[in-house]
């Protein structure tokens, strides 16, 4: 737990904050105005793309490997380090 504290008052000795402008992030009615950045575009495409598409994946590896029509076949192959030749 120590070494949790010590790593937050690190990572608070790193934030600058004479560098930080409140006004820069508000348009002049005060509203937040939207900010959109290669990284925000990235991280949405890879949260509402990618995420489901990699899961469907699994699954379907999954899938084929508990398949009981394919379970000699991984019977088989699971035998092959053990086998002389």
């Amino acid at each position: 737990m120590d070494a949790l504290i010590a790593y937050l008052q690190m990572l608070g000795t790193l934030v600058d904050f004479k560098l930080y402008n409140e006004k820069a992030i508000y348009v002049e009615d005060r509203t937040m105005k939207a900010i959109l950045t290669v990284q925000n575009f990235v991280s949405d495409l890879v949260v509402t793309a990618w995420t489901p598409i990699f899961v469907g994946i699994f699954l379907a590896i999954v899938t084929y490997a508990l398949w009981p029509r394919n379970q000699a076949a991984f019977d088989e192959a699971s035998k092959l380090p053990l086998r002389e030749e």
